[in-house]
């Protein structure tokens, strides 16, 4: 399983990742370490020159040198060099795509592109303009010195680069495919330490990118002058304070001057409780033209995208860089531009610092054949990776050949010796086969049977008195007064049943209740034990009500219900009611009531 390393090259650090390919994408290694530069940048602005030696020795620190010969080794392109430009042609041949690109990219590109310059092109796709078919292309310019400069790198290593990309050609690999919309733009800002890298993308192709020369490199100087502090001290406090987020009015400097002016103070009459702590309020200050800077840069990018593109939106702006890991500045960026903004997150090492070297490295695994990867390496070496492959491809399919023919061998010789067993199999196959043949034959014959008994059941089933109707009426007739202790039904030419043999449905109140339905018959009793907690009239009074109410009943006839045990009257209990005189205690008294169940 081949692996792949993208190592991405900043002004500052250089970052390096390996990840295993395959179906799902895992993370081998990575490590970041200062740039090994030999010398200050020569004159026109091309990549400074790296110490070779020094910087392998660096990345074999975290992957081993065997993983670096056998691996696909993509690197970036500085972003200072590279120059971008939307092509859109009229249809022509295929063979004449290289040329009109090629032609069209050196006349729209400013400044004009001369020898020194090399040129990439991919296709993007079709569009109608003015309903004309029209060919989109990007075309990529950058310096045969920072192609030379990064072969350098390799020389006399024997490592060799995959791919020499941009990073702003290869960073929209870290999103999924069903991540890029046909109607929202998205916007890839790189918060490198020298640069400012503005890349926007039209479903998932780049169309504009911008290199600002302004990073974090340039605010962490101002901090430190303005602070009058050293760089290393200035540094820490941005990674443990970074942006403070402040509620102040930061139009009215006056204001915030004596504010500021004010808390040192109190932190000095405080007998040095806020000596060598950063001031909140002075820190956001400091921070607000580099703040105000980076938001103008990213309108105009917007707004000139917004002029070429016919009225196209940024939808999404993902950051990432080293400054995206600063706290509360991209909180702070996203208030003022607006859209959808977030850190990005690369699903394999989870560091946004580590988001180009991670792109690169996919950028090498096969994927979609239908773009063209911009790469910058040598059509020299181009052709010595194919040559490589197709020997590769020959070895591999001779050495497939000889597996074949020998497997082919040992098959004719294991083919005698199994045709001498295959008679015992087959007599051995047909006596396992009758035997679940006869097995089949038991159990549709058991299936038959259990079919015929279910349908027994189903049609007692189908027969069965409904009495839940019944029930519901009753419940809602039986005054709060009474307490329902037992209620049974059962056949009312039988005086004893079981709820096994006759269906008799009984149902207990209290402790529990149990219920037996009984099947289609015309005619039912029904029992019923009561209680009611009052005293002996009112009890009278209740239960006659409710012999009443389950007369008016279209389910009931011959209701009658046992007559409470007489008690003796006592005048010395009497007490006087709203509704009489009352001679009885309050008890709990029982009765039972038994009725016939009709059918109407």
């Amino acid at each position: 399983m081949a692996n792949f390393i993208g190592i991405d090259i900043g002004s500052e650090y250089a970052k390096a990742v390996e990840i295993q390919g395959g179906q799902s994408l895992r993370l081998v290694n990575s490590g970041i370490f200062r740039t090994p530069f030999i010398s200050a940048t020569p004159q026109g602005g091309a990549r400074q020159q790296i110490d070779s030696g020094l910087f392998w020795k660096e990345v074999s620190k975290f992957i081993p040198v065997a993983r670096l010969k056998a691996s696909h080794i993509s690197i970036n392109m500085p972003a200072s060099s590279i120059m971008t430009a939307y092509l859109a042609l009229p249809k022509m041949k295929k063979g004449e795509f290289a040329s009109a690109v090629l032609m069209e990219a050196r006349r729209k590109m400013i400044s004009s592109s001369g020898p020194e310059h090399v040129f990439e092109w991919s296709f993007i796709g079709e569009r109608i303009i003015d309903k004309v078919v029209k060919f989109e292309f990007l075309a990529v310019r950058s310096e045969k010195r920072d192609v030379e400069n990064i072969l350098n790198v390799f020389k006399d290593t024997g490592y060799f680069p995959y791919s020499i990309t941009p990073n702003c050609c290869t960073i929209p690999c870290i999103l999924p495919e069903d991540a890029w919309k046909s109607d929202a733009d998205t916007v890839f800002v790189d918060l490198g330490a020298g640069y400012l890298n503005i890349s926007i993308y039209k479903e998932s192709s780049l169309v504009l990118t911008r290199n600002v020369a302004y990073g974090i490199k340039e605010v962490v100087q101002d901090l430190s002058r303005q602070l009058n502090l050293p760089s290393d001290r200035t540094e820490e406090i941005i990674s443990e304070h970074g942006v403070p987020l402040v509620e102040h009015d930061f139009k009215d400097r006056v204001a915030i001057a004596e504010e500021i002016m004010r808390q040192k103070y109190e932190a000095a009459q405080g007998l040095g409780a806020g000596a060598g702590r950063a001031n909140f309020l002075e820190l956001r200050m400091f921070w607000e033209p580099h703040l105000e800077k980076i938001i103008h840069e990213l309108r105009r990018s917007f707004v000139y995208y917004k002029e070429q593109s016919g009225g196209r939106r940024i939808e999404y702006i993902y950051f990432l860089g080293g400054g995206s890991q600063i706290k509360n500045l991209v909180g702070v960026l996203s208030r003022s531009i607006g859209g959808q903004c977030m850190v990005i997150d690369d699903k394999v090492t989870s560091k946004p610092i580590f988001a180009n070297a991670v792109s690169l490295a996919l950028s090498a695994i096969p994927r979609d054949k239908k773009k063209a990867v911009i790469n910058f390496l040598p059509v020299e070496l181009k052709r010595m990776e194919l040559v490589a492959l197709r020997r590769m491809i020959l070895l591999s399919a001779g050495i497939f050949l000889i597996i074949a023919f020998a497997f082919a061998n040992i098959s004719v010789l294991l083919s005698n010796r199994s045709a001498n067993m295959s008679r015992e199999n087959v007599e051995f196959e047909l006596a396992r086969i009758k035997k679940i043949t006869d097995k089949l034959e038991y159990l549709k014959h058991e299936e038959e049977r259990i079919e015929g008994f279910s349908g027994q059941v189903e049609g007692v089933i189908k027969k069965r008195k409904d009495f839940y109707s019944i029930l519901r009426e009753l419940t809602r007739a039986i005054p709060r007064d009474i307490l329902l202790a037992e209620l049974s039904i059962s056949k009312a030419s039988s005086g004893s049943f079981t709820g096994q043999q006759t269906g008799e449905m009984t149902m207990r109140g209290g402790s529990g209740a149990t219920v037996s339905q009984a099947g289609a018959e015309e005619r039912y009793q029904l029992s019923m034990k009561a209680q009611i907690f009052t005293d002996y009239e009112r009890a009278v009074k209740v239960i006659e009500e409710f012999k009443k109410k389950m007369g008016l009943l279209k389910y009931f006839s011959n209701i009658a219900v046992t007559s409470l045990k007489l008690e003796k009257i006592s005048s010395e209990n009497a007490t006087e009611e709203k509704e009489g005189l009352r001679l009885t205690t309050e008890s709990r008294r029982e009765f039972t009531l038994t009725a016939e169940i009709v059918r109407r």
